[in-house]
């Protein structure tokens, strides 16, 4: 929950600047091509190594020391070339809490050259705020003081750099590898999650390698029907986070629908998954979601036709999961989401009632 305030947070960060929030990445798994070298990103199962990775990955700034086993590189950072030309410059950061101290800083110099007038020329009405999303602190952000508080909560909540570290990400990651490590000592059999396969897919992923591939039928459709629900999730974020002329409904539809793909169709998918066999050769490996990003993945700018292609991939999305075994309960769930967008469709009978 913390991860998607952090999200919308740094969505509002990018609006408020008047640029367009930014959902497009890579598949997994990724190893020092989009990310920094130490930023290396594969799926895997839980286990003693992930934890170690993650704990990494969330290390406050100032924090040296390796990262787990399988995920080293002698990779360096690239050295920005410095000069003050005209021209965007790749910065290299090592850590999460480096980037978030260059953001901010970023935020700090660009007021003090041009001024607050001229920095934060995103529309506020196009922020999102508590209104939207089950979020208290998700504030919008209009100007300096915000945009740091803004920055000051996404550190702490992570790395816990400046603030209590107790309640950090980091400092939980540490506390569930204590966990994890007393559970082995005391029943050295124990696995605390199933056998799945690393970064599974159903087609191979054009921008990377690494990856393996579902070919048990039945997993194949279960992981068609995740990765085709995770797209429409990211279209409607995207859509909520850079909206038009959407109505407060409209907005509050978006937001609703998107938190419900989450809770009611993928985190059930996503964990049946891990239930089926991957392939046709045994009951090992599991299968898995593999979060797929497609290129057609993308933000729709305008109103109507966005939510028109909604409409149409929810209502295929309920006529796939029928097909589907097993799935009653995610597939009323599909059904249901998609009763609530058609009164938001701009037909004309609904124009009329509007």
């Amino acid at each position: 929950m913390q991860e998607m305030l952090h999200l919308a947070l740094a969505s509002n960060l990018l609006t408020s600047l008047g640029a367009a929030p930014h959902l497009r990445r890579p598949n997994f798994p990724q190893r020092s091509r989009y990310y920094p070298p130490s930023m290396q990103l594969t799926l895997r199962p839980f286990d003693e190594r992930t934890l170690d990775h993650f704990i990494f990955i969330e290390r406050p700034e100032g924090m040296d020391f390796p990262d787990a086993v399988g995920f080293e590189t002698t990779e360096t950072v690239p050295a920005s070339s410095g000069d003050d030309g005209v021209e965007p410059v790749e910065q290299p950061y090592a850590s999460v809490a480096e980037l978030y101290r260059d953001i901010e800083e970023g935020f700090k110099s660009l007021a003090a050259r041009l001024g607050e007038d001229r920095v934060f020329i995103g529309p506020p009405s196009a922020q999102a705020t508590s209104a939207y999303f089950p979020f208290p602190q998700l504030i919008p952000v209009t100007d300096l003081a915000s945009a740091l508080k803004c920055i000051e909560l996404i550190v702490e909540q992570g790395e816990g750099l400046r603030g209590d570290i107790g309640n950090s990400h980091y400092a939980r990651f540490l506390a569930i590898r204590g966990e994890l490590d007393r559970l082995r000592a005391g029943r050295p059999d124990f696995e605390p999650a199933r056998p799945v396969m690393e970064n599974p897919f159903t087609e191979p992923p054009p921008d990377c390698s690494g990856y393996n591939l579902i070919d048990n039928p039945r997993a194949r459709l279960v992981s068609e029907l995740f990765n085709s629900a995770y797209a429409l999730m990211v279209e409607m974020l995207m859509r909520l986070f850079a909206h038009t002329d959407e109505l407060e409904d409209d907005l509050k539809a978006l937001a609703g629908t998107a938190m419900a793909l989450m809770e009611r169709v993928l985190r059930p998918l996503g964990t049946f998954l891990t239930t089926l066999p991957a392939t046709a050769a045994g009951d090992v490996p599991r299968a898995g979601a593999s979060f797929a990003f497609h290129r057609s993945i993308d933000y729709l700018p305008h109103r109507d036709a966005a939510w028109m292609l909604f409409d149409e991939r929810i209502t295929e999305l309920v006529d796939f999961s029928a097909a589907i075994p097993g799935l009653d309960k995610v597939q009323t769930a599909i059904q249901v989401l998609s009763a609530g967008l058609k009164p938001r469709l701009r037909t004309p009978a609904n124009r009329a009632q509007q």
